[in-house]
């Protein structure tokens, strides 16, 4: 049984539909990709994964359990994080109280030593505890994010284009840092964005996703040569 099941999902933004039909299957321990052009709805799927949307038909289920009609709380108690695109920090707040905030309530997790995990893991944070939020560059606003998922030690991570619009010096560093992630054998759902290249070698099972449907699979063993990658990516039209 996979450990993420969405069948014949559909969701959107009030009357406008985004997400027809879409299948996704992830086992656990994998690290599975969702890729495609800007606007083919791959944002719209991490968020009604995680119940920032109403699905309008379909279901979700996880470890055997439904998931749609879960709250974004239970769904942290059930081991799930997820790592949004934009607004995944508290500006106002320091590096270390944005950790603290997940944290709050969590049993089960010595709150030193989650900390002291994701400094290790981000030693430019550790140097930085103290500063607000706010006054990171862009490449540690997303090591913050990401941070912020790993103290919850997670069995299931989704996160939505971490490297997007950063530096190619940082986009190594944090697909570096995500692979690290998923060697603890995290099972993670990477929204892919203008990145696919790079991660995608390393995916398990990669999703193409063309204008709200899922239009191909591949497993690992199934190579996606660099031409075909490029048609897949820019050859398809525009959901949103």
């Amino acid at each position: 049984m996979a450990l993420l099941d969405v069948t014949r999902m559909e969701s959107g933004y009030g009357k406008l539909p985004v997400l027809h039909g879409v299948n996704i299957s992830v086992e656990a321990g994998e690290l599975a990709a969702v890729f495609g052009p800007n606007g083919a709805g791959k944002s719209t799927l991490a968020k009604s994964v995680f119940g920032k949307l109403p699905l309008s038909a379909g279901q979700i289920t996880y470890d055997g359990q439904r998931l749609d009609a879960v709250t974004t709380e239970r769904m942290n108690g059930l081991g799930l994080a997820y790592v949004p695109q934009e607004a995944n920090s508290f500006p106002a707040l320091s590096v270390e109280d944005n950790l603290r905030v997940g944290l709050a309530g969590r049993r089960g997790i010595d709150t030193r030593t989650a900390l002291d995990r994701a400094y290790d893991m981000f030693p430019v944070l550790g140097s930085r505890r103290r500063q607000r939020a706010s006054t990171l560059s862009g490449g540690e606003r997303q090591m913050l994010a990401l941070a912020s998922a790993v103290v919850l030690e997670p069995k299931f991570l989704l996160v939505d284009e971490p490297t997007s619009g950063l530096a190619p010096i940082i986009v190594d560093g944090l697909i570096e840092k995500t692979l690290e992630i998923a060697g603890t054998g995290t099972t993670i759902l990477w929204i892919v964005g203008d990145d696919a290249p790079k991660i995608l070698p390393h995916a398990d099972r990669r999703f193409l996703m063309q204008s709200g449907v899922i239009g191909g699979e591949w497993a690992k063993n199934e190579t996606l040569e660099e031409n075909e990658l490029a048609e897949l990516f820019f050859g398809t039209g525009r959901a949103s």
